[in-house]
């Protein structure tokens, strides 16, 4: 079989895939009638040349049509011994069988990790709106706790582990500062201590602490208080003070994007909720399912 590029096809080639095919660009998806060639019906596009392109430097003298003929004659070889080894059954190899799934694997979570972020920012995110009159309601609901600011120490950990140890040190008559102190051994004796949030607006406040903080009088401790992303907290409430300067059209903004985030929160679980209910999932068997390595 005759493959070697004629002029005429090899100028159409230079044409297609453009001269900065291999300067780091991002290329864009490749149709199957953008083809450059077709092997035995198997299209080849510029995507694939400038896949293979970036594994290839030529050197400093190289002209770029030099460099695109030689890559896509190498495809095209590539493709046919391909053919000829998928024909004769060599694709069961053990070996090439098991590198083919982890890169299968790869490519498929790919497609559903951005399929999913399409998904939620076209079907979720942008039909979620939220009005003057919802932003108003909250507002006069939760004004005194907004006008509220809080001067509190925290001691943050990521294991659990951890911070039960913390909480038991604290239970025994350690005082919160020496407790804290632990996480930071080379922390000068002076200067800012970095368990000392200062005074905290309610915006600043995290979501997991609210419930906590109305609970709290100047000068006691919290327990253990769980968060997202693995955050565990222990707070210590030092002082509170009232902003009487809050008003509705600073708190608007903060308002409308803690709204807007609780719907798109609920409308995600809800969507969510609704697909898997409508969905056949079916675990093989049960010990599969406990066994995943």
């Amino acid at each position: 079989m005759m493959y070697t590029l004629t002029r005429l096809g090899f100028l159409a080639l230079v044409l297609a895939v453009g001269l900065g095919f291999s300067c780091g660009e991002n290329p864009s998806s490749t149709k199957a009638s953008d083809a450059l060639v077709t092997v035995n019906g198997v299209p080849i596009g510029k995507e694939d040349v400038r896949f293979e392109s970036k594994n290839k430097r030529g050197h400093k003298g190289d002209k770029i049509p030099t460099q695109a003929k030689n890559i896509l004659e190498g495809i095209i070889k590539d493709e046919l011994v391909y053919q000829r080894a998928i024909k004769i059954g060599l694709d069961a190899d053990p070996k090439y069988q098991k590198e083919l799934r982890k890169i299968e694997a790869q490519l498929n979570s790919f497609k559903r990790k951005e399929l999913a972020k399409i998904f939620y920012r076209k079907q979720i995110v942008k039909k979620v709106e939220v009005s003057e009159a919802e932003a108003r309601e909250y507002y006069e609901k939760n004004v005194a706790w907004m006008k509220n600011e809080i001067h509190v120490w925290q001691i943050l950990r990521r294991n659990s582990r951890k911070i039960e140890e913390d909480l038991k040190n604290l239970s025994s008559g350690a005082s919160f500062e020496e407790v804290a102190r632990k996480r930071f051994p080379t922390l000068p004796t002076t200067g800012r201590r970095p368990w000392d949030m200062g005074y905290l607006r309610w915006q600043q406040v995290p979501k997991a602490w609210r419930e906590v903080l109305s609970t709290l009088s100047p000068g006691t401790t919290s327990g253990i208080i769980s968060g997202p992303n693995r955050r565990f907290w222990i707070i210590k409430l030092i002082d509170n003070r009232e902003n009487q300067e809050l008003t509705f059209e600073d708190a608007r903004p903060a308002i409308i994007e803690i709204i807007r985030s609780e719907k798109i929160e609920a409308l995600r679980k809800r969507t969510h909720r609704e697909i898997k209910e409508n969905a056949q999932i079916i675990f093989s068997t049960k010990q599969n399912k406990d066994s995943i390595e």
